[in-house]
């Protein structure tokens, strides 16, 4: 077992840890107004000053099947200091919220639906929905194509919907995308999920506890999405996030659209949410962040290098591609890591 093999190089240094002089930096980060609040959708007229974003799939050829979306970008860089190595900001706690629009045409659904549910009932791939109507909002992290990436050439609020279509008129051609991550910080485009089979889960799913599961959604419905329980390679994501300053993520939902490239036919049942340019303050799509600032191995935020790290180090080393563990940042949690973990548990005072 690995876990044994760890517990005997680390030996007799299990008495105890190294708490840190200071301790570490607690900072909450809360934002209603975010930098980049963009409708997300290839025939937009005016994508740059959309008042309200329509959310749904368009499950046929020509378009993505997460064909509108909800771009949204928070500058953190005030007050969660940028430039870090990504493992010193531990994600305590976190809440994005979005308000619905549209009164009473979305269906309320908590579930967290699988993909393989808006398939044909023919496919082999098919599994039943958990609720018959409505389909959960949800909210993942964002990649880029063409030469767009956080680093150097970020996606804004006016930049270019997308290049050239993959499948006209607009299938694979966005520049930012809904995506989920490896622990590596690769990106794998949902975009066209159900075209493409491509296995995603969403970071969280929007909730409310003014809605019952399956009723109508009333115009002015805050969903929150919690970011406290997210994989780690989505805790990562957002630690690489506030290492380069801004946090960038999209609202999604598999509820289909009607119609096709003739035109669209049917009612509405599809959530619509307000951006920031609806006038209504309280409306605002938001982030907050709890974040401690501390050494890399110390997990659980407390100043402390102990047995209580060694242990979500030890869990995370068995699962060799977990994030959490990944101290030198590169991909996979293996010995590396763990020499870099003794001498942190040995000698590294967390400031």
């Amino acid at each position: 077992m690995r876990k044994s093999c760890l517990i005997g190089l680390l030996g007799a240094g299990l008495a105890g840890g190294w708490a840190g002089a200071t301790g570490p930096t607690l900072i909450t980060y809360s934002s209603s107004a975010p930098v980049v609040d963009r409708w997300m959708y290839p025939f937009s007229t005016r994508p740059c000053t959309e008042l309200q974003a329509p959310i749904f799939s368009a499950p046929f050829a020509g378009f993505d099947d997460r064909d509108a979306e909800l771009l949204l970008g928070f500058r953190t860089s005030d007050s969660v200091p940028a430039g870090l190595e990504r493992q010193r900001y531990k994600i305590l706690g976190g809440t994005v919220t979005v308000t619905v629009a549209n009164d009473l045409q979305a269906t309320y659904n908590p579930n967290a639906e699988s993909w393989r549910s808006a398939l044909p009932a023919t496919d082999p791939r098919f599994v039943p929905k958990i609720q018959a109507s409505g389909w959960p909002i949800e909210i993942f992290g964002v990649g880029y194509r063409n030469g767009f990436n956080e680093a150097t050439n970020p996606f804004q609020q006016c930049s270019a919907f997308g290049g050239a279509p993959v499948v006209p008129p607009a299938q694979g051609a966005r520049n930012a995308f809904v995506a989920t991550f490896d622990s590596a910080g690769n990106a794998t485009d949902l975009s066209n999920q159900l075209k493409q089979g491509v296995n995603g889960e969403p970071m969280a799913i929007g909730l409310t506890n003014s809605v019952s599961a399956g009723a109508k959604i009333p115009s002015g419905t805050t969903l929150s999405f919690d970011l406290a329980g997210i994989t780690s390679s989505n805790r990562a994501y957002l630690q690489r996030s506030l290492a380069r300053g801004r946090v960038m993520l999209a609202v999604s939902s598999l509820e289909p659209t009607t119609g096709g490239p003739g035109g669209g036919t049917g009612g509405v049942t599809y959530p619509i949410l307000a951006t920031t340019r609806a006038g209504f303050a309280e409306f605002n799509p938001s982030l907050t962040l709890l974040v401690a600032i501390t050494c890399a191995a110390d997990f659980n935020a407390d100043g402390v290098v102990d047995t209580t790290d060694f242990v979500r180090f030890v869990a995370s080393y068995n699962e060799l591609l977990d994030a959490e563990g990944d101290l030198n940042d590169d991909g996979q949690t293996d010995q590396d890591d763990f020499l870099l973990f003794v001498v942190a548990y040995n000698e590294f005072l967390c400031p």
